[in-house]
Order: C-alpha cells, then structure tokens, then sequence
C-alpha cells in the first residue's frame, strides 16, 4: 500500500510539473508570437480596409490578424506625442524624422529598448543609420562555413589605394526600412523597394496604405518564424546592430494599382580564399541568390536581369557564371584559386545571356522566360580580384512581370557589399 501512494504522489508530482511546463511554454510562445504596430502618417487611414482585400500579398497577414497575433494602430502624425514605446514596433515616415532631432532621439531609445523602427518614403541605409544615429552590417555565410560581416551602404571612406570609377552610378534608395537590435527577433532587418505602376505604364508613389500593408507582411513572416519553432526565447539583447543574413528580408515589391503582382527576393554567400599568396590580391566570391517570384497567379515574370559590378578601378572580374544556356542544370565552375564548382536545377528553363565586360568589370545576365516559378532561385556567380583590404561588389536585380496584353509592372534593387578587413 505505501509503494501505491509513493507511485501516486510521483506521478501526480510529475503532471504538476508537466502541466507548469505547459502552462509556461505557452506563456512564452503566445507573448512572442505577437507583434502590435503602430503606424504614423500624414493621412486618415481607413483601417477597417487593411486587411479588407483580395490582396495575395496580404494572406498570412490576415491569417494572423484573424488569430489575434497581429495588432496594428494608425495614427495621424503628432511630433509631440509620440507614444509608442507600448508597441512592438513604430513606422514613421522618413520626411518627418529627418527633420525632426526629438523625435530622433526618442526613436532612437525606442531602438535601444528592442523596439523594431520602421523607417518609410524615399531613403538610404545611410538615411536610416543617420537619423537614429545606428549602424547596420550583416553577417552573411560562405561556402566555407565561415562568415563576413560587411557594409551595404556606398559611402565607404575609400582608401588610398582604392579609386572609384567615375561611371559608377549611385545605389537606389529603399521605400522601406526596418532594424531591430534585438537579437531574439526572427526577422531583425526589411530592405525593400516598392514600385507601383499604374494603368497608363508610368509609376506613382506608395500610398501610406501600401507603406503599412507592406510592414504588416513583414511583421507576419516574423510571427510565422516563431510559430515554425519549438520553443522561441525573446534573448532582448538589444544593442546588437550585426544582422544575420538569415535575419533579414531583402526584397522589392512589384505592385500595379494596389495589387501586388511579383517580388525579387535576395540573399548572398561571400567567400575570400585564405590559402593563396598573391602579394596584390585578395580573391574573392559572391553567390548572388535571387528569387522572381510570382505573388499573383495572374502575373508572369517574363524578363528579368542581374548585374555584378566592381566599383573600385584597381579590382578586376576574373570569371562569372551561370555562361550563355537555356537548359539546366545550370553549371558554376570557375578555376584556381577559386576551386568554385557546382550546379544547380530551376523548374523553369529559362534563356539566360550572360555578357562579361572585363574592362569596366561588368557581369550581366538577361533572363527571359515565359514563367518564372517563385521557387526558382538563380545562383549567379562571381569570382574577383581585390587590391587593399577593402572588397566591394556592387549588385542590381531587376524583374519585369506581364499581365495580359500591353499590362505589366516592374521592380528593381541595387546594393554595394562592402567587407573591410
């Protein structure tokens, strides 16, 4: 009889543990799969048509709205009441902050304190570090399980021994960007660009509305991150101003009217071989993965382009690939030092013309193609040698998506990936 009750009394010991357990797991869960935003712009939002739309974009936004995961509140610009360290994260438009040093400073601590600050208008990474007095490098992989921490701004100091070409033109500046310091966020960093084309073919302005559907998508892949995970922990070490790669979402927005029709989604592998002994180079690789996809089933992309360009005279392309093909698998080989060979299969098979110019250092490749599937992710390559201890690749995308007869609407997206060692 005393064995029974000792059992008894474990077992109820133990689904009291259990039950604390699940009770904690889920307080955890619930409280970081929840963002509440809090938009500010110049114009009187009608919210209740947010999430009122046919909008594919705005799917996993709904869906989280609709569990009660994804809270947001617009309001009318007040410099002078600026209440939002209640919120996850804040988006203001970068017109108002830049003239304004209070709420700089405020924005600034709503950084500091974890707080994701969106950023929207017209700027540049270094619009954005500026005006919250931040930086923002990233971490991105190599194929050698190492990493690099690099610069995506072009106002690099150059060095003596580093000239800029004079045809160099300068990077495009973002619609949107977003920073979290918190190194606990799933999604830390949004780069995008957003082009809304309208019926006549010209190009027109995000709307405010736009600005915060835009945001709401983001916010959600970060929800949904969290959700994918067994357990997610909030680490709140705010501070950290180093993004992984795998942290950010770079991305442009190809929108005609209000309806998005196609995104290039990007994200890079950057490698320096350590075991040559060139006393003038360095030698390097990029990996430029990008993705055209489709968001309506309505809209193809047909054209498409991807340009690798060296920004400082004194550097030179050795050799890119993807070569001239209309046929997977698409073969990446290039030879000593680099030691680069690999292939890699779309489902589509699209013509791919790649055009080297080995003077101005230019990579460029023209896809076309009747459609595009959005898991296609195109691998191009290319392999450089680097004077200094500064290496700089510059990197444009574009895409074209049709409609129809005569009805289309494009996009693009232009970096410099900059590694100072």
């Amino acid at each position: 009889m005393i064995k029974a009750k000792s059992i008894k009394i474990t077992i109820l010991l133990l689904a009291s543990v259990m039950m604390i357990f699940i009770s904690s797991y889920s307080f955890i869960f619930a409280k970081h799969s929840e963002r509440n935003i809090i938009f500010y712009s110049n114009d009187h939002l009608d919210t209740t048509q947010v999430f009122n739309t046919d909008e594919k974009a705005m799917e996993k936004a709904k869906k989280y709205k609709e569990d009660g995961n994804l809270k947001f509140q617009s309001s009318i610009l007040d410099v002078t009441n600026s209440s939002f360290m209640d919120f996850d994260s804040v988006a203001y438009p970068y017109e108002t902050v830049r003239n304004d040093k209070k709420l700089q400073l405020e924005l600034q601590q709503a950084l500091s304190a974890g707080k994701k600050v969106y950023l929207y208008g017209d700027l540049s990474l270094t619009d954005y570090t500026n005006a919250l007095d931040t930086e923002i490098q990233m971490e991105i992989p190599s194929k050698d399980n190492k990493s690099y921490i690099i610069d995506l701004t072009d106002n690099n100091d150059e060095k003596a021994d580093k000239k800029k070409r004079p045809q160099i033109k300068s990077l495009r500046d973002f619609q949107i960007i977003g920073l979290s310091k918190n190194t606990g966020d799933e999604l830390r960093l949004l780069l995008m660009n957003i082009d809304v084309t309208v019926e006549n073919g010209s190009k027109v302005k995000p709307s405010s509305m736009i600005y915060l559907q835009s945001i709401l998508q983001h916010e959600a892949k970060g929800i949904e991150r969290v959700e994918s995970k067994l357990l997610s922990i909030n680490s709140a070490a705010a501070g950290n101003t180093i993004v992984k790669s795998s942290s950010a979402e770079i991305i442009s927005s190809a929108i005609y009217l209000s309806g998005t029709a196609g995104q290039i989604i990007s994200q890079w592998l950057l490698s320096k071989n350590n075991d040559e002994i060139d006393s003038t180079y360095d030698y390097f690789s990029l990996e430029d993965q990008v993705q055209y996809t489709q968001v309506d089933s309505g809209w193809d992309c047909e054209v498409a382009k991807a340009k690798h360009t060296l920004p400082y005279t004194s550097d030179e392309v050795w050799d890119s690939d993807p070569d001239d093909t209309n046929d997977g698998p698409f073969s990446i080989s290039i030879g000593t030092p680099w030691f680069i060979s690999f292939n890699y299969t779309i489902n589509t098979a699209p013509d791919i013309n790649l055009t080297e110019d080995l003077v101005a250092d230019i990579s460029t490749w023209d896809i076309t193609d009747n459609a595009m599937e959005s898991e296609d992710k195109h691998k191009f390559t290319t392999a450089w040698k680097s004077t200094g201890t500064l290496a700089a690749i510059d990197v444009y995308h574009y895409g074209k998506w049709h409609s129809g007869i005569n009805v289309y609407t494009d996009t693009s997206q232009s970096f410099q990936i900059s590694y100072d060692y």
